[in-house]
């Protein structure tokens, strides 16, 4: 298992076998897909994403709603809570 903060996104598409391109409205999935190939110590999530969501892009038609549905892994450490988002960059519209 790796240190999530030195994880790039090149290793979890070898690892998981999904190009990034391809991990649009795959949120969930693609949480339990690194939890799978302990990439990380955590567990998938899912639950509501209240950011900011771009103009353009794959989400540009969401824009405005209160809350999107979303997934994520709640990354296991003994002192802090923090989360892998392996897919926020889609909503705002950014290369990962």
């Amino acid at each position: 298992m790796k240190d999530p903060t030195k994880l790039t996104i090149r290793e979890v598409e070898k690892a998981i076998k999904v190009p990034a391109k391809k991990w649009h409205g795959r949120c969930y999935e693609i949480a339990c897909a690194i939890v799978r190939a302990n990439l990380v110590k955590g567990r998938p999530a899912y639950g509501h994403y209240r950011g900011p969501v771009a103009e353009t892009g794959y989400w540009a038609s969401r824009r405005g709603q209160m809350f999107q549905r979303h997934g994520w892994v709640v990354l296991d450490e003994e002192w802090v809570s923090r989360i892998l988002d392996p897919t926020r960059w889609s909503f705002e519209d950014k290369p990962p």
